[in-house]
């Protein structure tokens, strides 16, 4: 048996040991990282709809493209003169 089955079977031997009481605290803890983890695996760079077709996606780095516009932009804003 591999590392990750061994652990996912020990936490299921210790939820049987733990008293009923705990067990809802356990499911809301195991809910939150279930969430995290989507939120994680879910993609920030999808960009369809509108955008879809439009070049952005042949960008292979979006945020770094994006950070380095907006240094560009707030630079050019600084120079003018009110």
């Amino acid at each position: 048996m591999n590392a990750t089955t061994i652990t996912k079977m020990e936490i299921m031997s210790d939820l049987f040991i733990l008293p009923d009481n705990q067990l809802d605290k356990v499911r809301t803890y195991l809910r939150s990282l279930l969430e995290e983890v989507k939120a994680a695996s879910a993609s920030s760079d999808n960009l369809y709809g509108m955008w879809y077709g439009t070049g952005f996606e042949n960008i292979t780095d979006l945020d770094a493209e994006v950070k380095q516009i907006r240094q560009e932009m707030s630079a050019s804003i600084l120079e003018r003169e009110l």
